[in-house]
């Protein structure tokens, strides 16, 4: 486990900040001792050619190569990477990932967006009261997730995290969305073409400003109105800006109101790509990642019991 994790990580070939973002396995299961041996020769020396600068041009042909080596392990059940999650409490399931031979067998249809639940209720002895919001999809089997994104819950402020989470009739729980990775989407793969692209980042709490001015609320009118535009009206938003101007001059910058600006944030940003007709690929790629699956994003291939 060790090893493969500072493979992936800065100690080796640094692709991820996490193992986790490429592989979710909580567990490696090894047939033998001289199987491990065998197979870490085999890593090392995709290593040393990332080191030598074989793979400088194309940091991820060095993924690709090592995720072709555990899917052969993996069929020879000499190296099993396993992850554990959260079951019904009814049925124990166990399903692969990312073991097809031929890449396009892996089929990845696309979500449908279906509502969003933004709650941004507020308290004027309190401030802003919710640490929760959802982006509700559904799948190709017709089962209900929401992308939930929430404060981080901590005691100082930091970014909202992002996560799956059944809905419905769906059971499996399908795991957190690495923010760094949703980052370089936004960048890399979202970014529109044309005369108007969409630059955008992902909302951070170091980011945000520690004084309200009459800037700062022009800007979250602005948003306010592309979200209503775009998605509707919501209820909660309609003071927003105002519960906004209250928080900061009751509180100054604290932790509800950074998780508060962040959610709109975010819903700020589903509501640019809604308009510019890139929302479902966002989601559908989101839906992907917070599962580590498919093989053209470069994820490891696994078994996920719960």
């Amino acid at each position: 486990m060790d090893y493969i994790s500072d493979l992936v990580t800065t100690k080796g070939l640094g692709l991820y900040s996490k193992k986790d973002s490429w592989d979710p396995a909580d567990i490696w299961l090894v047939k033998s001792k001289k199987i491990q041996k065998e197979y870490t020769d085999k890593f090392d020396k995709i290593l040393k050619k990332f080191t030598e600068g074989f793979y400088a041009k194309n940091k991820f042909q060095s993924i690709k190569e090592i995720n072709v080596i555990l899917k052969e392990a993996y069929h020879k059940k000499d190296i099993v990477g396993i992850s554990l999650k959260k079951s019904n409490m009814k049925t124990l399931k166990y399903t692969e990932f990312n073991l097809q031979t031929d890449v396009k067998d892996q089929k990845l249809p696309d979500v449908d967006f279906d509502s969003i639940s933004l709650d941004v209720s507020y308290d004027d002895k309190k401030g802003f009261i919710s640490k929760t919001s959802y982006v509700n999809v559904i799948n190709n089997d017709k089962d209900s997730y929401k992308l939930a994104f929430k404060s981080n819950t901590g005691e100082k402020i930091g970014n909202i995290t992002y996560e799956f989470l059944p809905s419905d009739n769906a059971s499996a729980f399908l795991g957190k969305v690495p923010k760094d990775q949703l980052q370089r989407w936004l960048v890399e793969q979202i970014k529109l073409l044309g005369k108007n692209p969409l630059d955008v980042y992902m909302p951070q709490g170091s980011k945000l400003t520690k004084t309200y001015n009459n800037k700062i609320k022009k800007s979250w009118i602005n948003k306010v109105a592309t979200i209503k535009k775009n998605f509707g009206d919501f209820t909660g938003l309609d003071n927003f800006v105002e519960n906004l101007e209250k928080s900061y001059k009751d509180f100054g910058l604290s932790v509800k109101n950074a998780s508060a600006m962040q959610m709109v944030d975010f819903t700020w940003i589903l509501a640019k790509l809604q308009e510019n007709k890139n929302l479902t690929k966002f989601l559908t790629l989101s839906y992907y990642f917070a599962q580590k699956k498919g093989q053209i994003y470069n994820f490891g291939p696994f078994g996920k019991l719960y």
